[in-house]
């Protein structure tokens, strides 16, 4: 009688011979992803200031333009304020983003102009430009319309 080769082994060898399972780290998942980091704008106001910067650049969309009209005399009341009680950049993108553009009519221009060449605006350059930007927007879209008329 044949012996198999496992059984003329000895037991030490035996062990070795015999199938080997291997520990093999358990799968892990890949790490979620992190959510995009929104800009600090200014540290412990990021939330409050995001919310209304996504406000203003929202302001003037509207369906109905007549909705926009009040807000012009609005506007042109407190963006002196505005300018003095918040930093340039906030400022400036406030001013920037809640100019109703969209009237684009010889009302907005004349109450523009009011403000342009009043002596407080005078009194601040950047504060005068940002102002004569928005301008300068309305009165290419008032000749726009010329054109398309």
């Amino acid at each position: 009688m044949k012996r198999s080769r496992a059984t003329q082994l000895s037991l030490f060898e035996a062990a070795a011979v015999a199938p080997v399972q291997i520990a093999l780290p358990k799968p892990v998942a890949p790490p979620k992803p992190k959510p995009p980091k929104q800009p600090n704008y200014v540290a412990g106001h990021s939330e409050r200031l995001r919310a209304r910067f996504l406000v203003s650049l929202a302001f003037g969309r509207v369906n109905d333009l007549s909705l926009l009209e009040p807000y012009a005399k609005a506007y042109m009341d407190v963006a002196l304020r505005i300018w003095n009680e918040r930093s340039y950049h906030i400022a400036s993108y406030l001013l920037t983003n809640l100019y109703p553009i969209q009237l684009a009519n010889d009302g907005l221009k004349g109450l523009t102009e009011q403000l342009i060449a009043s002596p407080e605006v005078a009194e601040k350059p950047a504060l005068r430009r940002v102002l004569v930007e928005n301008l300068a927007g309305l009165e290419r879209g008032l000749k726009a319309q010329l054109a398309d008329a």
